[in-house]
């Protein structure tokens, strides 16, 4: 039967065997019983082997007992006020003997002296806070423990300032972005000395391609081409439009019939390049609009508008004829265009006399017709009518109509300067087509000598606007490009979007042979019906009022 002993931390009775006190957790050494320190290999009492603690468990630590206060309050019954009183730990009581051994007894623990300057401080005022002393495991005596500091520092806690110098960086740099701002839609960079420098760095930066995944950057935002429109396959119900797009792309079609009333076909999400769309459910004989869209994978849309007849049931709708009208006279030429309500083949009578003793070719079927007419004689009326004949073999025939052709500048020396005969010129289009200036006789021709700079950024975009306003009432805009890429111009175009013909002169030939130099004026040359100049402009045009005062006269005039 095992012994019983005292816990020499607490007390409080235990068993002799046991290693840890069960009411304190004081660490008990097996050989003399004494309080051994955490995590001590040996007693430091007898040296006995008490090992580490079990492993895989926090040692545990002895109960600290609360001391008493340090000093101690006056009593009455001692008739005075006692000086400061050391405080003595509790004796630690007689360890029980080990079997076999003689029996150890530990002392008792020495005292802590008191500082003299705290013997000569007296006691504590009332209400002050007493150090506090918590006892030696193992030992004798206390350590004093005093409050510890506050973690933040006393007094107010100063803000950050944003640096000085950014906020005038940015401020200064906000104020000249705005300064440059104002001076290009005031016009103060117009001026000779500003084109050259302008157009050097905007040429450098047109070239600079932003990554697409800049949250500032728009990405792609060019729709699709859309290009080789056919309706085929027509029936008395519908037919099958087809067209192409220059990247992959959505096909769908909005079909308006002559009253207005508009439906939309299935929307076909698959991004291809080659589209067909089957349309039904159309009446017969009649003349359909159609409006082809086309979406690419961001959702940039391109529109084309056609027209299509279907076929007509037999006996129940006649051929016949509508729009007929004559454009591009000229002093040996003329273009006669005009619409059948169904597919049908046309051809023009044309003569001197209602005799009509010249006829044209028939041309394919269709419902939009276009014929040009060539090799007629200057100042010369011209009697004219249509005829059409359908795929049942129906014919129709239009009244007699007449045309008078231009005059021809007789006596006039050709050259590049105002009052002379236009020096013509032939010079390829963005799409390789070769284009004539004396093709155009009969209207109001702008031919715009330029290059990419900072003039013709700002001039262009204006003769653009005045052109879509004028361009139905005979006026003709050729923009000759001097010696640039077709690459650079057809990205310059389309920045701006002018949709006026431009030609390109690669070799400066032409620039040349009318005496110009656009880097250093954009020059403008107006020619008349008759193709005689009447204007050459250095400086560029400010507003679409100074276009129309040039222009305007020269269309009214006969």
């Amino acid at each position: 039967m095992s012994s019983v002993i005292r816990c020499p931390n607490c007390g409080r009775e235990i068993d002799a065997d046991s290693r840890f006190c069960e009411h304190c957790a004081a660490r008990i050494c097996p050989g003399c019983h004494g309080v051994v320190p955490p995590r001590s290999k040996f007693c430091p009492h007898c040296g006995f082997a008490v090992g580490p603690a079990l492993p895989g468990q926090e040692e545990p630590r002895p109960a600290v007992p609360t001391p008493p206060p340090r000093f101690q309050t006056p009593s009455a019954g001692y008739g005075g006020i006692m000086g400061p009183q050391p405080y003595h730990a509790p004796p630690s009581y007689p360890q029980a003997p080990v079997r076999g051994e003689p029996q150890q007894v530990t002392g008792m623990p020495i005292p802590r002296a008191v500082p003299p300057e705290e013997m000569a401080a007296g006691p504590p005022e009332a209400g002050a806070r007493l150090p506090q002393f918590r006892p030696v495991p193992g030992g004798g005596g206390v350590v004093r423990q005093f409050p510890r500091q506050p973690l933040m520092p006393e007094g107010p806690i100063l803000a950050r300032r944003f640096p000085t110098g950014i906020v005038v960086t940015i401020v200064v740099i906000a104020l000249l972005s705005l300064l440059v701002f104002l001076g290009f839609n005031l016009g103060w960079f117009q001026g000779e000395t500003w084109q050259k420098p302008l157009s050097t760095v905007q040429q450098f930066f047109s070239g600079v391609r932003l990554p697409s995944w800049l949250p500032f950057v728009s990405g792609d935002t060019t729709p699709p081409v859309i290009g080789e429109v056919k309706v085929t396959d027509i029936t008395e119900s519908g037919g099958t439009v087809i067209w192409v797009t220059d990247e992959p792309a959505s096909s769908q079609v909005m079909i308006c019939d002559p009253s207005g009333r508009c439906t939309w076909t299935d929307l076909d999400e698959a991004l291809v390049t080659e589209h067909s769309v089957v349309l039904s459910g159309l009446e017969p004989g009649l003349t359909y609009h159609l409006t082809i869209t086309s979406s690419d994978a961001r959702g940039n849309q391109a529109l084309y508008e056609v027209d299509f007849t279907t076929k007509g049931k037999e006996g129940a709708v006649a051929l016949a004829i509508s729009g007929i009208a004559v454009s591009e006279v000229t002093e040996t030429g003329a273009t006669i265009v005009w619409s059948t309500n169904r597919p049908a083949r046309g051809q023009v009578q044309y003569g001197t006399t209602s005799a009509y003793d010249r006829t044209t070719p028939l041309s394919g079927e269709a419902t939009s017709h276009r014929i040009t007419l060539s090799g007629l004689s200057p100042n010369t009326t011209y009697h004219y009518r249509v005829r059409v004949q359908g795929g049942a073999g129906e014919e129709a025939t239009s009244e007699d109509r007449t045309f008078k052709t231009r005059s021809a500048a007789v006596g006039l020396e050709t050259g590049t300067v105002e009052g002379k005969l236009a020096l013509d010129f032939t010079l390829p289009d963005l799409e390789g087509k070769q284009v004539r200036l004396s093709q155009f006789r009969g209207k109001v021709v702008m031919v715009k000598f330029w290059v990419d700079s900072q003039s013709c950024r700002t001039e262009l975009p204006i003769i653009q606007s005045f052109y879509e306003k004028w361009s139905g009432k005979g006026f003709v805009v050729l923009a000759v490009n001097w010696m640039q890429t077709p690459e650079q111009v057809k990205a310059f175009i389309k920045d701006k979007g002018l949709t006026f013909t431009v030609l390109l002169d690669q070799k400066g030939e032409v620039n040349d042979k009318y005496d110009v130099k656009p880097s250093n004026y954009a020059v403008t040359v107006l020619i008349d019906k008759d193709g005689v100049i009447r204007l050459r402009r250095d400086p560029p045009f400010k507003s679409e009022l100074q276009i129309e005062n040039v222009v305007k006269p020269l269309l009214q005039a006969e």
